[in-house]
């Protein structure tokens, strides 16, 4: 069961990252009516979810599209850190739960909307953190949060991510290790140890 839990939050983080990549890919000058259509990964239950084996063919999914102008903001560094600062926090985005499991119950075949959702809201959110170490500092918060939130209530698979994306903030910005160590180590349990299945499968 171990296993499978490791093998969502790996799917769930390779449409993360596919997603980011597709946003940082385009120019600064994209205009509103630019988008970038983001593929759905095969569907993860939650954590806590029994997994249930079906004969049914998996449906493809539908895409979801975000404008550019939203994913990749047209600012410098202080620009973009004053963006950061007015998007909600990521903490409040975080799937709640029961949320994922009704969604995987009424369609069993495709990833829960709300995953995808969070996944756009974080990428967003790291596009904008990187272009500055006072930026990267101001979503560390953010992500210590959300890898601690409450296991009982929200997603692990996101919260998982949320310490993933805290080493990628420390990797540009070395200064800022301690701060990423510390969100491993607050992090939730189930979040940390699905963490770790994505290292040790080089996600």
């Amino acid at each position: 069961m171990k296993k499978i839990w490791i093998l969502a939050g790996a799917i769930f983080v390779i449409g993360l990252l596919y997603f980011r990549m597709k946003s940082e890919a385009p120019k600064m000058n994209s205009g509103p009516s630019d988008a970038v259509v983001v593929p759905i990964p095969p569907a993860i239950a939650p954590v806590g979810t029994p997994q249930v084996q079906s004969q049914t063919p998996v449906m493809a999914a539908a895409p979801v599209t975000t404008p550019l102008s939203a994913a990749v903001p047209s600012q410098d560094s202080s620009s973009a850190f004053q963006v950061l600062k007015s998007r909600p926090p990521i903490e409040k985005q975080i799937p709640k739960l029961q949320n994922v499991r009704d969604e995987v119950a009424k369609n069993p075949h495709r990833t829960p909307h709300s995953l995808m959702q969070f996944s756009a809201d974080l990428s967003d959110k790291m596009v904008l953190a990187l272009q500055s170490k006072e930026a990267s500092q101001y979503m560390m918060k953010q992500l210590d949060a959300c890898a601690s939130g409450d296991a009982v209530a929200t997603a692990s698979s996101a919260s998982a991510v949320c310490i993933k994306s805290a080493y990628e903030l420390s990797a540009k910005y070395p200064e800022l290790v301690g701060d990423s160590d510390k969100i491993r180590d607050h992090a939730d349990p189930k979040a940390l140890k699905i963490y770790k299945g994505m290292k040790r499968l080089g996600l």
